[in-house]
């Protein structure tokens, strides 16, 4: 794991950085979530033949809805929501 040090603008005390994790559970779960009722709503509509007899595609998409926002969830979150944060004065510090 690296670690590393740098002066907080703020309060001006070395600190080692660490992310706020707020958004790396809330995001994805959300949009995992979306995702999975949006594919599963499309999937309603479609169906798999086989064997002369049809399958709703519900759960396959609903399957690749939930991977999809999930992980676009945890980039979203990881780029824009998760910051590093001073341990001293919880102030976001742009590196």
């Amino acid at each position: 794991m690296n670690k590393t040090q740098v002066v907080c603008p703020s309060c001006s005390k070395t600190v080692e950085l660490f992310r706020d994790k707020k958004g790396r559970i809330i995001i994805p779960a959300l949009l995992g979530v979306g995702f999975a009722i949006v594919g599963a709503v499309i999937g309603t509509t479609i169906g798999f033949v086989t064997y002369g007899t049809v399958f709703p595609a519900t759960l396959p998409l609903a399957a690749i809805g939930l991977l999809m926002g999930s992980g676009g969830g945890y980039l979203v979150a990881d780029k824009f929501l998760d910051k590093f944060v001073c341990k001293e004065c919880r102030k976001k510090i742009k590196i």
